[in-house]
């Protein structure tokens, strides 16, 4: 049994047109537009927090040295900006709770 169950882009619409009554357009539309909008404003380093979810950001690492681990060459790993998401504290504990209580 695999301990995470995956849900895809299809599954997450499927969840949500059943859970809410709306139509397949309308829960498309709903979970493309917050993509959309999480996508472009993170790009813009705009930070997005979600109360009680978490902290959508971009983070940036600055070059460094660095070894080839096959031939132990030093290499320069380039400087590169990536999306971090960080739970809320809320959310985390709501989970570890229903994990609890599953087990």
């Amino acid at each position: 049994m695999r301990p995470f169950v995956f849900m895809n882009k299809k599954e997450l619409i499927d969840k949500i047109k059943t859970d809410t009554q709306l139509s397949e357009q309308d829960a498309i539309n709903v979970v493309n537009e917050i993509l959309e909008n999480i996508t472009n404003l993170v790009s813009q380093n705009q930070r997005i927090d979600l109360r009680g979810f978490g902290v959508f950001s971009l983070r940036s690492y600055k070059a460094r040295k660095g070894r080839n681990p096959r031939t132990g060459q030093e290499i320069t790993i380039p400087a590169r900006k990536v999306i971090n998401f960080r739970l809320s504290r809320v959310l985390r504990q709501e989970i570890k709770n229903k994990i609890k209580n599953n087990l």
